[in-house]
């Protein structure tokens, strides 16, 4: 009975695709901005609502968006590197990027559950694709 209410469900919510119901809302394009933390518990929830209405964030939540940061840092800076053909450039990312796999494994022991943990970054692989893009 379920999946005859999600079928149901499902193509109502096509039917009102299609005739436009859901033309021009107000946050059309937009992200949706969650107000309610879904993991913290009860007794957390006040405390972390003043954080985001502040603009802080949880350690671990602080600690991804460097780690996000460095990233494309790395990245950039490798670009750069090869397109001045500095002979440097595999030794130097690879080294910042394992001191970014560092990182990741410190913030993988910090999160709160599991589905939050970042993969580590294959150096040689994404240094690979760096050089052919370049090369292209």
């Amino acid at each position: 009975m379920p999946l005859r209410l999600e079928l149901i469900a499902e193509q109502k919510i096509l039917e009102a695709i299609q005739t436009g119901v859901f033309d021009n809302l107000s946050g059309e394009g937009k992200p949706i901005q969650w107000k309610e933390n879904v993991f913290a518990p009860d007794e957390w929830r006040m405390a972390f609502d003043i954080f985001q209405q502040n603009g802080y964030l949880l350690p671990w939540m602080e600690k991804r968006r460097e780690i996000e940061e460095t990233y494309e840092q790395l990245i950039s800076q490798c670009k750069l590197a090869l397109a001045r053909g500095d002979i440097n450039a595999r030794a130097e990312f690879f080294k910042q990027v394992d001191a970014l796999n560092r990182k990741i494994i410190d913030y993988n022991l910090i999160v709160p559950l599991a589905q939050f943990q970042r993969p580590t970054y294959d150096a040689r692989n994404i240094y690979n694709k760096l050089k052919e893009l370049q090369n292209n």
